[in-house]
């Protein structure tokens, strides 16, 4: 696990729209944007992860939230069915 996959667990994630984020943690809030060419304007993603096409601790913790959401929504059954065809 990377320092940035460490401190995404304790990050906060709020879905605004279909690939836009609110992530919070220590009373700091970043908004992440997927659909964007610069997802994030944190300077760790803007000076570091951007060039070497890694992720800062926002983009980690967005991937971490939207994999735990399928996975309770498959577990309620949300998408039941879909996935047959």
């Amino acid at each position: 696990m990377t320092p940035r996959e460490f401190k995404a667990k304790h990050l906060k994630v709020v879905q605004l729209g279909l690939q836009q984020f609110a992530v919070s943690g220590n009373g700091k809030v970043e908004y992440v944007d997927l659909g964007s060419d610069e997802p994030c304007h944190c300077a760790d993603y803007l000076f570091r992860c951007s060039a070497k096409g890694l992720r800062c601790k926002h983009l980690e913790a967005v991937q971490l939230w939207r994999e735990s959401s399928v996975s309770r929504e498959i577990w309620f059954g949300r998408y039941r069915g879909r996935a047959e065809g």
